[in-house]
């Protein structure tokens, strides 16, 4: 029987269909950053197909000595408002009422945590229905899974991982005997996970 629901929280609470501007804001904040370098148009060439976190976007700018505390400052200052997407799919309130009525709720989440906050306050996804939400920048998610695990002093088995990324979201709960599953976006329903006596499906 599934007691905990632990949520990814992009592309999983909400769904954009469109993850350009994501990859555009990454590139805009490593040309901010690395614009007056000589090997620029190199690093470029790197990073331009690429979608990084929160979190491997601060390592990779690190990387080339800038200092944490400024990007910080930046993302602070320049955080992309994903409610002015056009087609984002976002998880009804209903569904996360049901759910919560019947198990404890966990985000946790590779973004950083003031930007899952103001995220969620831009998609009103109402931040009441989840027992906590976790900003694991400094450790792994299996980590942050484990933390949960002795927190509820629960079975790995009594927990559901729900994400959009088979190798960051479920392979982790995989290897604590946790349950997981894949969603593609937002628009999951209660009846896609438990059948009428609460039972995993």
């Amino acid at each position: 029987m599934i007691k905990i629901i632990i949520f990814d929280f992009d592309d999983t609470l909400y769904s954009d269909t469109n993850p350009i501007y994501w990859k555009k804001y990454c590139i805009n904040t490593i040309k901010y950053f690395l614009l007056d370098r000589s090997d620029f148009s190199s690093i470029l060439e790197k990073i331009k197909d690429k979608g990084f976190s929160d979190k491997q976007l601060i390592r990779f700018l690190v990387g080339y000595d800038i200092d944490e505390k400024k990007i910080l400052e930046y993302f602070e200052n320049n955080s992309q408002d994903i409610a002015t997407f056009d087609n984002c799919n976002v998880v009804k309130d209903s569904v996360l009422k049901k759910l919560q009525e019947n198990f404890n709720l966990y985000i946790v989440s590779n973004s950083l945590l003031t930007s899952v906050l103001k995220n969620m306050n831009h998609l009103k996804i109402n931040k009441k229905y989840f027992n906590d939400i976790i900003s694991n920048d400094n450790e792994t998610k299996e980590l942050a899974y484990k933390k949960i695990l002795c927190k509820e002093n629960v079975k790995p088995e009594e927990i559901l991982v729900v994400g959009n990324s088979y190798e960051h979201d479920i392979i982790p709960a995989e290897k604590l005997g946790m349950n997981g599953r894949i969603v593609k976006n937002a628009n999951f329903e209660f009846k896609d996970f438990f059948d009428n006596e609460l039972n995993l499906k």
